[in-house]
């Protein structure tokens, strides 16, 4: 704050009077023949106004940035369809295979250029009646368990052997099995087994005997007929 002037009169040392215009805080003196003479004593200045300090301003902490929204994960493009091209009218995958499962009710349409014989093993396996199926599971397991046989699947047949010796051979017929073995069919000339010959047949040249097997009765004649064979080549029966 500003003081105001104020005016003065003041005597001086030769008895003048002077008026002056001052400051009310301030001194007037005056030297008169080397001595310093004071002609008005101003008040003494107040003290200063503490001034009121404003606080520092206080940083205001920054927001925390929005979480990113997650996108949903991007579905993969379908795999395009696979078109199969179409066969030719002599081609296997043209056989066709009728559902019914009764005796009466052939397996395998046979139009004079697809049958039964165009089809392998597997894919006549796949499709055999669950009675049929169950008779040759049995008889492999009776070859695998009582004798030890390894076996492996052809085209036409699964053959199980000792060694690398063929003894038995399995194949499929429309609602039947076929047991092939390694036995010559006069064996059988006097015998009540069904054992029938393949010795013209060059596919079943180890093999030239066999029997079809599409019942319980046949399913043990059957088994019979494997254990002559494995006699016949000195094969001793793991289990009884």
């Amino acid at each position: 704050m500003e003081s105001e002037k104020v005016t003065r009169t003041i005597s001086a040392a030769s008895g003048e009077e002077i008026t002056i215009e001052i400051n009310e805080y301030e001194t007037v003196e005056m030297e008169w023949n080397g001595v310093t003479y004071t002609l008005y004593q101003g008040k003494p200045r107040p003290a200063p106004e503490a001034s009121e300090e404003k606080p520092a301003p206080v940083a205001k902490p920054k927001p925390a940035p929005a979480p990113r929204p997650v996108s949903a994960p991007v579905a993969a493009p379908a795999a395009p369809k696979r078109i199969m091209p179409k066969r030719a009218p002599g081609s296997r995958a043209n056989v066709k295979v009728k559902k019914g499962t009764g005796p009466k009710k052939a397996l395998f349409a046979d139009d004079g250029q697809h049958s039964i014989h165009t089809l392998s093993f597997e894919e006549k396996l796949a499709i055999i009646p669950k009675d049929t199926k169950k008779l040759y599971n049995d008889l492999s397991d009776y070859l695998i368990t009582a004798y030890g046989c390894s076996h492996r699947t052809s085209f036409a047949m699964d053959g199980y052997r000792i060694g690398r010796e063929l003894l038995i051979a399995l194949s499929l017929g429309g609602e039947h099995i076929r047991v092939n073995g390694a036995i010559e069919p006069k064996f059988y000339k006097d015998s009540k087994m069904p054992v029938n010959s393949d010795k013209d047949v060059k596919h079943y040249a180890d093999v030239p005997s066999y029997m079809k097997v599409g019942s319980e009765k046949t399913f043990k004649q059957a088994l019979r007929f494997i254990d002559d064979v494995m006699k016949k080549h000195g094969v001793k029966k793991l289990v009884k």
